[in-house]
């Protein structure tokens, strides 16, 4: 996932500027695909995950999350006035940083739940598969998300701030 990240971080930098909004959609829409290929991953093992079966989707994955995570912040202070950006940004952050922990806290729960530890522990968990199938619960609920801020980005403006 870093490495996807990493190259999209570069792709997501140019593309604030020169296409604006668009990138997002796009990152959204290849982190959606990654998303689906993890899942799909997920329901052709036998119960052995390893890189081979999780990095094909984190790589598609991070590479969409690297191209939205670097313009985000100047496409979403496209429009606001130059008096009010040293405001706006500090309530950006702050919420960013509110709804990734309670992001990671909901899909963590999620994916416990799911798993249900309490009959028979961790070692029991994985024979009887369920780390699986809580696995793959989790990345519907994470592509209902994905898809959610796809529509939601429309209401962003169209193109980033050249400065903050």
């Amino acid at each position: 996932m870093a490495v996807g990240a990493f190259f999209g971080a570069g792709v997501g930098a140019w593309a604030a500027i020169a296409i604006g909004r668009p990138i997002l959609h796009l990152g959204l829409s290849l982190m959606a695909v990654g998303t689906l290929v993890l899942y799909l991953s997920l329901r052709s093992v036998d119960g052995s995950v390893g890189v081979g079966t999780l990095g094909p989707g984190l790589g598609v994955f991070g590479l969409g999350m690297g191209m939205i995570f670097v313009p985000l912040f100047s496409i979403i202070m496209g429009e606001i006035d130059d008096r009010e950006v040293g405001s706006a940004s500090g309530l950006l952050e702050s919420l960013k940083q509110l709804c990734a922990s309670l992001g990671v806290a909901v899909l963590g729960t999620l994916f416990f739940d799911r798993l249900a530890l309490e009959d028979g522990g961790p070692r029991s968990a994985m024979a009887a598969g369920r780390h699986l199938v809580a696995a793959q619960e989790t990345l519907i609920v994470v592509l209902v998300l994905v898809v959610a801020a796809w529509a939601i980005g429309w209401l962003l403006p169209r193109k980033a701030r050249e400065r903050i």
